[in-house]
Parts: structure tokens; C-alpha cells; sequence
């Protein structure tokens, strides 16, 4: 590294970066949609384990 370069550091706060993670990510409503989609995909994936693991009782 050149003597001209300094180290640093970058601190986010959540606070600060989620609004803009929102404004970016969900702008286009196809972009909204299958984040959704994906979410319960994933969420009813990991219920269908924990069931099997025992781990939550099952909704039958």
C-alpha cells in the first residue's frame, strides 16, 4: 500500500441503510412479487423441516 493510501473503516446503521435497500430492491412490483413468493417458498420449506425434525407440531 502507497504512503498516500489510508485504511478506514465504514459504519452502517440498519436505520440508515434499509430504506434504501427497500426503495432499490421493491421499485419494480414484478421485483416485489417474487421476493414474496421466494419468502413463503422458503419459510413453508423450513416449516415442512422442523415438522419432520419433530421440532413443531405438526398442523394436521
Amino acid at each position: 500500500m502507497s504512503e498516500n493510501m489510508k485504511k478506514g473503516s465504514i459504519s452502517v446503521e440498519t436505520q440508515n441503510i434499509f430504506p434504501v435497500i427497500k426503495r432499490w430492491l421493491y421499485s419494480e412490483k414484478d421485483i416485489f412479487l417474487r421476493e414474496i413468493v421466494s419468502n413463503a417458498t422458503d419459510a413453508i420449506t423450513k416449516m415442512k423441516r422442523l415438522m419432520s425434525l419433530g421440532q413443531i407440531p405438526s398442523t394436521d
